[in-house]
């Protein structure tokens, strides 16, 4: 009954926070990690990781070290949108973590991903900006998986229909498939580039061919 006060659902994903902490725990610099489901908006909810270090001195790309972790452990849908490393986790008296003590998670649009890559061109920008507004995150990097940065198939449908209203024709099936900014306007430039494209003519049909189909 105890673990099952953590298991939360998330983006239509029934998850043990237990199993994401147990793989963070295996890290050799992180003594403790904590997970949860934060609330970020109305019906948005998204995985957040706090984790504090061993005394030993942590390596400078432990962010990308962790994500990488992750990634090999855990389904894309399981990996925290943010991990804030503390000095200490807050604990309680009797020394249990206490979660309710747990800072507010920055949650700034920072996956995986240690570089951000900025947009480029109008779509690219058009897209980051819908993005970042719907999703709630101060920034978008166009590698950003779109799950990683919290999307669930509600705001998915929101972020199509406002790039429908920017010129940008996305499907919901198309962000779900292409996940990031960089694939998605690779997408809209080949869909642009093949409407473009001349459509063949139909061979006319000559009198012969008329005079011989009546006569048979």
């Amino acid at each position: 009954m105890g673990r099952t006060d953590f298991q939360v659902k998330v983006r239509g994903f029934r998850i043990e926070l237990g199993e994401i902490e147990s793989a963070l725990a295996e890290h050799p610099a992180v003594r403790d990690a904590v997970v949860a489901a934060v609330e970020v908006g109305r019906g948005d909810r998204r995985l957040a990781a706090w984790v504090d270090l061993t005394p030993a001195q942590p390596p400078a790309d432990l962010d990308a070290q962790l994500y990488s972790l992750l990634s090999r452990k855990l389904p894309e849908y399981m990996r925290p949108a943010v991990i804030t490393v503390m000095p200490a986790l807050p604990r309680t008296a009797n020394g249990k973590i206490d979660r309710k003590s747990l800072p507010y998670p920055a949650f700034t649009g920072k996956t995986q991903k240690q570089t951000f890559t900025p947009a480029e061109t109008p779509e690219q920008k058009k897209l980051a900006a819908i993005w970042a507004d719907v999703l709630q995150l101060e920034q978008v990097s166009i590698t950003d998986s779109i799950f990683e940065l919290g999307a669930d198939s509600l705001l998915i449908f929101r972020i199509s229909v406002r790039a429908g209203r920017e010129g940008l024709p996305i499907q919901p099936a198309q962000i779900f498939q292409h996940r990031t900014i960089a694939n998605l306007s690779s997408v809209l430039s080949e869909s642009r580039t093949s409407s473009l494209e001349p459509v063949p003519s139909s061979p006319a049909i000559s009198a012969v061919s008329r005079k011989d189909f009546r006569r048979k």
